[in-house]
């Protein structure tokens, strides 16, 4: 387990990062109103819940596989596979980049191999907590139009 300072150091980063993830997440939070409509807002309250319960990757990274191998839902647009890809790889060398930046400013004998696992699925929430947002908006926008539309 990394120093305290070291801890700060990278969620001062994860936050930085995590705004970074605002303008990518709307797509995919457009896509999910798209696929999931308002009927199915389990499935992203679920992936929400799993990535903040969880303390593996492994465990976001399975729901996204099963839910993509049941659901034609999140098979649409290819939605489950570019989640999937996007929260392995590119989240991943975020998480590299801030832990190498963090062992560059402060004591490195605080960092333990656990410390790049912890700050990608930090990542990995702030991601999915973005993407729901972007959801639930695009969900409540369409949901109010609608009602207006058939007054």
């Amino acid at each position: 387990m990394a120093t305290h300072q070291a801890e700060v150091a990278v969620r001062q980063l994860v936050s930085r990062k995590s705004d970074e993830y605002y303008t990518d997440t709307e797509g995919f939070g457009r896509l999910a109103s798209t696929n999931f409509g308002e009927k199915s807002k389990s499935q992203i309250r679920n992936l929400e819940n799993v990535a903040n319960a969880s303390m593996s990757i492994a465990d976001i990274l399975d729901f996204i596989k099963r839910q993509t191998g049941r659901s034609k839902q999140w098979q649409q647009e290819d939605f489950g596979r570019t989640l999937l890809e996007r929260i392995r790889e590119p989240l991943l060398a975020d998480a590299e980049a801030i832990v190498e930046g963090v062992k560059a400013t402060v004591e490195q004998h605080g960092f333990d191999a656990d410390d790049l696992r912890r700050t990608h699925i930090l990542l990995c929430r702030e991601f999915i907590r973005h993407l729901s947002a972007h959801y639930s908006y695009k969900i409540g926008v369409s949901s109010r139009r609608t009602r207006r539309e058939t007054k």
